[in-house]
């Protein structure tokens, strides 16, 4: 009879510990479920994000009487206050270091337009366009510099294919490999954006997203306002409406809408794979160019694209599980 009873308690418990077992697997499988849905939705608003900046330079044609710091101010400003229209209940959520993040992230993109517009007036625009989009580089090596993490074998392939891409696109094969004053400002534009996206990820787990972007948006406008006065500009006393009709159009999708897919992505999708991803705007806007504007591209263009979507495909084709720290093995 005791040692009836001890079976019995011992069957009861071992039945436990494989119920607890399984329902933690079961746990551990669903988050895991929920986790990659997550991140397919997140990759897929990153795509969004880049189709629409790409699209976004074809509208930038229709402003470029405007004065620079002008369509910053107008643009964002049109963008930080829909948003705020829409998700004002989240700024209640605003705290000290929130906003402190917010206003940083805003300088990092403001910075980065400042450095792009100057560049340009030094360099070609093919050039421009190369050196701005190094992203993909500046990222990881922020990463690497800042929290010594360092990228896996694959993503490093990932990179290079997409930076030779971006060079074949933007440069249509030129061998000019020469460097000049307005490039340097054109990679200080990367680095910007990729402080940008760093800095996103940091605080993208932890604080309202909503929020976050909205006060970056804000900064952006209000330091275009301030650029207004230190440079000088006319501002001018009307607009026609092609150009009110674009800055609403910059102002809502490719500012609210864009920056907020990204800051949400961010939640889920590591900081170097979203520099990769973004990439495909330089594609799309080429692509965008041939079809509207009647421009060419060329062979070695369009080798370009094929390899930064290849770039983009094998980074994504099971991704790295997460960043690797400097002493972690390969």
């Amino acid at each position: 009879m005791i040692f009836s009873n001890i079976y019995v308690k011992l069957v009861s418990v071992s039945y436990l510990q494989i119920l607890r077992r399984r329902e933690r697997n079961d746990k551990m499988h669903l988050n895991h479920k929920k986790k990659s849905k997550e991140e397919i939705f997140s990759v897929i608003g990153l795509l969004v994000v880049a189709i629409c900046w790409g699209f976004g330079f074809l509208g930038l044609r229709y402003v470029d009487g405007l004065p620079t710091f002008y369509v910053q101010a107008i643009r964002f400003g049109i963008a930080a206050l829909a948003l705020a229209a829409v998700f004002f209940k989240h700024l209640k959520n605003v705290d000290k270091e929130l906003l402190k993040a917010g206003i940083l992230i805003g300088i990092l993109m403001f910075a980065c337009y400042v450095c792009a517009t100057l560049g340009i007036k030094y360099t070609t625009a093919s050039r421009t366009a190369f050196f701005s989009t190094l992203g993909a580089i500046c990222v990881p090596l922020l990463n690497f510099v800042i929290y010594r993490i360092r990228l896996t074998r694959k993503s490093a392939l990932c990179v290079v294919i997409c930076v030779v891409g971006v060079y074949l696109i933007s440069m249509g094969g030129s061998a000019s490999l020469g460097f000049n004053i307005g490039d340097a400002i054109c990679l200080g534009a990367a680095f910007f954006s990729a402080g940008q996206i760093v800095t996103i990820e940091k605080f993208a787990k932890s604080h309202d997203v909503y929020a976050l972007t909205i006060i970056e948006l804000a900064t952006i406008s209000v330091l275009g306002f301030a650029g207004i006065f230190v440079a000088g500009e006319a501002v001018p006393r009307a607009l026609t409406g092609l150009e009110l009709g674009t800055l609403i159009l910059l102002g809502l999708v490719c500012s609210a809408l864009c920056f907020i897919l990204q800051t949400t992505a961010q939640k889920h999708v590591a900081a170097n794979r979203v520099a990769l991803i973004l990439t495909v705007e330089p594609v799309v806007g080429a692509a965008a160019s041939v079809m509207i504007l009647h421009e060419t591209l060329g062979i070695v263009g369009w080798l370009g694209g094929l390899l930064v979507v290849v770039s983009i495909v094998l980074s994504e084709w099971s991704p790295d599980p997460g960043p690797k720290l400097e002493n972690d093995a390969e």
